[in-house]
């Protein structure tokens, strides 16, 4: 891909979970539960490489694999602000993948009453406006993913 093909990309995705914020929070922040659900469909994190600091300049990285396609992506994150149960914001200065620059992402939790919350993920990045529709499909079949594990 050339440098002109990549330019400032930006997705959000939303969606209200069947669950309080405090799981919610659990589910983004224990690796031993991202293991269960991060990832596009066909993909897992692989739990030995998580490395998890939900902290202000803590990290967040992770691999995920793919048996179906046999490739594993990468993940080397730095928080900047960590607001505990409620926002995390994440910054990957040098994604691991070429196809990808400079991702900065924020993750809102909202009280959405009832015992529900909205969940947000607001990321902006420069690359192709291919690679971002891909980035969006499969975080929606992670919210889909993290759905079920909610209703277990």
């Amino acid at each position: 891909m050339t440098e002109a093909q990549m330019d400032t990309q930006h997705l959000v995705v939303s969606r209200v979970f069947d669950a309080d914020r405090d799981r919610l929070w659990t589910a983004w922040t224990t690796p031993s539960e991202i293991t269960r659900w991060w990832g596009p469909n066909g993909f897992v994190a692989v739990e030995s490489s998580i490395e998890l600091e939900p902290r202000e300049g803590g990290v967040f990285r992770l691999t995920m694999h793919s048996a179906e396609h046999g490739i594993e992506v990468p993940m080397d994150a730095h928080f900047l602000a960590v607001d505990p149960g409620e926002r995390l914001v994440y910054t990957e200065p040098t994604p691991c993948l070429p196809a990808i620059r400079s991702v900065v992402g924020t993750l809102t939790l909202t009280d959405a009453g009832s015992g529900k919350t909205e969940v947000t993920l607001d990321i902006t990045m420069e690359t192709s406006d291919e690679i971002r529709t891909l980035s969006e499909t499969g975080w929606h079949e992670s919210f889909d993913r993290l759905a079920t594990v909610l209703a277990e």
